[in-house]
Parts: C-alpha cells; structure tokens; sequence
C-alpha cells in the first residue's frame, strides 16, 4: 500500500494513473469495503465512502443484480443528505441512483426502488 506525505504529491501521483486504471482500482476499493461491512450500523457509519467510491467506477458494474444495490445505496445516502438537509449531494447520490436503473425492465421488476429514488431524486432537486 502507497502512503503519501503531502496530500499534493498524492494528487499528482492519482492523475498521473490511466482514468480506467483509476475507476477499477474505485470499484476494487468499495466492493472489499462493502463486503467487510458486518451490520447496518457498520454500513451507515461507512455509507458516504463506500458509494462514493462505487460510483467513481460504476461505468465498470455490468453485473445488474450489482447495479440494484448500488442503486439501493445511492438512494439511503440520498435519503441521509436530504435529512441532513444537504439537498445538492442528495440529488448527486440520487441521480447516480437512476441511471444504474434499466427503465424499461426495473420499474416492472423493482417498483418500490424506482418509485422511491425517483421521487426523492425530483424532491432534492426541487429544494
């Protein structure tokens, strides 16, 4: 593991990476932190970082069972930033929720879900 003195020389050192490289090694990093998490209280506590990094490589999740959790934790981190009244990163959270949905087949297969992140989606972006 690379450890960095200055947060600057960090930086350098991630841009200096191929953005696939960068969006796999995203991926890598949440799917083993989300699977280390052992209960819902674990996962509210690590909620922020492990979407975050999901979603900087969620063009690589192909896998559509994958793709519904994900969207399942862009819509609870939505719902946590709404409630803390951060209504601009909710509706980040909350858009990044959609688009992992296939419109045409979820909203038969996964009402509630699609229901849910879009109407909270509309709501943050309305406050």
């Amino acid at each position: 593991s690379l450890r960095f003195a200055h947060d600057q020389i960090w930086q350098a050192a991630y841009e200096l990476t191929v953005p696939s490289q960068r969006e796999q090694a995203h991926l890598q990093l949440a799917r083993r932190l989300l699977s280390t998490v052992a209960s819902d209280d674990e996962l509210d506590m690590f909620l922020y970082t492990i979407v975050n990094q999901y979603n900087k490589g969620a063009s690589l999740v192909s896998n559509h069972d994958e793709k519904l959790r994900l969207a399942e934790l862009n819509l609870k981190a939505g719902a946590q930033s709404m409630a803390a009244s951060s209504f601009r990163q909710a509706s980040i959270y909350l858009s990044q929720g959609c688009a992992l949905l296939d419109e045409a087949s979820d909203w038969n297969e996964h009402y509630n879900l699609c229901l849910r992140i879009f109407t909270d989606c509309g709501e943050a972006q309305l406050t």
